[in-house]
Parts: structure tokens; sequence; C-alpha cells
């Protein structure tokens, strides 16, 4: 049976008798259909000869509900097109989504996605690249286990890199969390569950170290030249983080007031910051503006 299928009427469609089930055919678009069970399970289908296949058959384009009707009939049309050219559509279907679900596709889609807002956000690309990208990339995510967890972060805590283990580790938990919240890849648990990184690495410590009067003397003297000694004088001028200079404007120097003005996306407090220049700093600035 064919009929001009809507939503309304699929969602209508009675449950087949006991044992039995049907279809019913979209005139729409050819080989389109709904098959109902007995249960009332509704799924749209496709009906073809398949690239391979020397039958007729059907195959599953996804539950009435989960797609729409119009989702049903635009996959419908793109399958028709691949079959007349000698393509299997279903195939082409399991070798995109088993790419999509590599942790380098969701890592890079985590990067895009989620990054672009965070004040950090450059840095932590990096290091998901850096670090976690080369040794996971190809692998499905959900084929990363605990155990890998555990040996990539004990051999970065080993080089020694504890600080950098304990932040490596961030990036796994969020990014396995971020793609659970999804519910697009096919997970639903995180290898970094149980896991603890006191125990697993050690204690997180807060550096320390200080350059001393004649490590400070001898990082000036080493540091003239353009561009990058000159930045890193200006660092030592204004104490301010690299992000907050290495990124400034220079309408957002007022050699006036003797400010260097940081908006919100470049300070760690997501508010805006005026630093006060010495005059060491403005002299710094204006041969720098003459280059």
């Amino acid at each position: 049976m064919k009929k001009l299928l809507t939503d309304k009427s699929v969602m209508a469609l009675k449950p087949a008798r006991a044992g039995r089930r049907y279809i019913i055919g979209d005139v729409a678009v050819p080989g389109l259909g709904v098959r109902v069970t007995a249960h009332g399970h509704r799924t749209y289908i496709l009906g073809a000869r398949f690239p391979g296949s020397k039958h007729f058959v059907r195959r599953e384009l996804g539950e009435v509900g989960v797609i729409t009707l119009a989702a049903a009939r635009e996959q419908a049309r793109t399958w028709l097109v691949s079959i007349k050219s000698g393509i299997d559509p279903t195939q082409q279907r399991a070798t995109v989504e088993l790419n999509h679900t590599t942790f380098s596709h969701v890592a890079e889609s985590f990067i895009q996605r989620h990054l672009p807002a965070q004040r950090k956000g450059h840095r932590v690309a990096r290091e998901i690249r850096n670090e976690l990208i080369p040794h996971w990339g190809a692998l499905p995510i959900d084929k990363i286990t605990r155990q890998m967890v555990v040996e990539l972060v004990e051999a970065i805590a080993d080089r020694p890199a504890p600080r950098h283990a304990h932040t490596i580790f961030s990036h796994i938990r969020l990014i396995f969390n971020w793609a659970i919240g999804r519910s697009i890849y096919g997970i639903e648990h995180s290898p970094t569950d149980r896991l603890r990184p006191l125990q697993l690495i050690g204690q997180k410590k807060t550096r320390e170290r200080v350059l001393n009067d004649d490590e400070l003397r001898a990082l000036w003297q080493a540091s003239d030249w353009y561009p990058y000694g000159l930045l890193a004088r200006l660092l030592l001028l204004t104490g301010t983080r690299l992000r907050e200079v290495a990124h400034a404007r220079w309408d957002e120097v007022d050699f006036v007031r003797c400010t260097l003005t940081v908006p919100p996306e470049r300070f760690k407090a997501n508010s805006q910051h005026v630093i006060p220049l010495s005059d060491d700093a403005i002299a710094l600035l204006q041969a720098t503006a003459s280059r």
C-alpha cells in the first residue's frame, strides 16, 4: 500500500496484528516506506536492489521519532543517487560513522566547539594535539581504556613533568565528559572514572621558583633583540602574564596615562584590567613602535 506520508499520518499508524508487520510506502520518494510491527514500533526503510545484492531488499533509515519524515526522505534520495552510481550507501555510512567516532575526530570537535570561548583555549588545543592525538588519534573513542590513560599520564609524569601530567589528565577527563554529554559518540562512561590524579601522579605542586637578581640581570642583557627579546623585557617590567602582553594591540596602550588596558577575554578574571606602565616600559614600547 502506498500513500503520501505526513508526520501526522505516520504517527497515527496502528500496530500490526500479532506476529505480523506491514509496510506503508511513500508516493513522494520511490522505495521509501514505514514498517510497523505488532508492538507499534515504526521504522523508516528504503527498498531497492543495492549494489552487490542480487535481490530487492529493504534497509533501515532510522526510527520514527529519532529522525523526521523530511530527514528520511532526504536520506532516501541520497541513497538512491548512490545506488544508481553503483555505491552501497550503507557501507558508506558505516565508514563515515567509524571515522566520526575516532578520538582524533572527537578531540578536534571538542577543540572547535568548546575551546574558542575559553581563555586558555589555544594552549589547551596545542596540548591536546601534541600529547593526545598522536597517541590515540586513530582509535575509536570507545576503545580507549583506563589502562591506556594510566600508561600515558604516568609516562608524562616520568619525563619528569608531573605538573604537565596533571594538566593532560584534566584534558582527557574534560574531553570524555564533553563527548558523553553530546550522546552521539556511543560512549556512556569515561576511562578516567575512578582514577584519582593524586594517587596516579602525586600532589600538584605550586611553582615556587623565581629568578634571583643575577638571573634577572642576565636575562635583561640577553634580551636586547626584536621581537621576542623585547617581549621578555616588557614581561619583566610589567609582571603580567604572557598572553596579556604578547597579544596586546597598540590601541590598548595609553602613552599619556602610561597604562595598558587588557580586555576581559585576555585577563584571568574575565574583566577589564588596567596595568600601570613604568617609564622604562613606556620607553620600550615607544622604541618598538618606531621600528
